[in-house]
């Protein structure tokens, strides 16, 4: 069923639910902190430091209230990336309803490209990032300063997806990648 569903359409839909999302939190501007947002949407956010992952979503108690369980992360970046990820994955259910998909219909590996997606969007929100983008000429640096929270991996790979065309050129320990 998703395989009919043309691919702009679906990259709609997902910048779409998370502008739904940042506005049902109240954010309106970036740096979007993850756990903030989380917060916000009433989704409990704990620290699990047993845990191999990076983060999950899981339903705690008699009410099955949402919350994500996050390991400990040595840079800002990764937590703020794995929450967002899961608030995608919480999320999820709005996102197929709105395209007529039950959920059951749903394979796990859609679920997780959802969230990914979804992730990038809530720390980047495409009406910002393009807006910023231009302005600063797409500046990967400058990005950064406005996008704290989010890696400069992430930062360049969603510049890659933006108009105009960019060309980004990174350097690993003075080796072109």
């Amino acid at each position: 069923m998703l395989a009919e569903i043309p691919a702009e359409h679906l990259s709609t839909e997902v910048e779409q639910c998370a502008r739904e999302l940042l506005a049902e939190a109240g954010i309106r501007r970036p740096p979007v902190d993850a756990v903030q947002l989380a917060e916000r949407l009433e989704l409990l956010v704990a620290s699990d430091t047993t845990m191999k992952r990076r983060a999950r979503f899981v339903r705690l108690g008699e009410a099955g209230r949402g919350t994500i369980l996050v390991s400990n992360e040595p840079r800002d970046e990764r937590k703020y990336w794995a929450v967002a990820h899961e608030v995608g994955e919480w999320a999820a259910h709005r996102f197929f309803a709105r395209l007529g998909v039950p959920m059951i219909d749903i394979q796990p590996s859609w679920q997780e490209r959802l969230a990914n997606r979804l992730a990038s969007c809530l720390l980047l929100p495409k009406d910002w990032f393009v807006a910023d983008g231009r302005a600063l000429n797409w500046d990967l640096w400058e990005m950064k300063e406005i996008y704290q929270t989010a890696s400069h991996e992430l930062i360049a790979r969603r510049m890659l997806t933006k108009p105009p065309s960019v060309i980004i050129t990174l350097f690993d320990q003075g080796n072109p990648q």
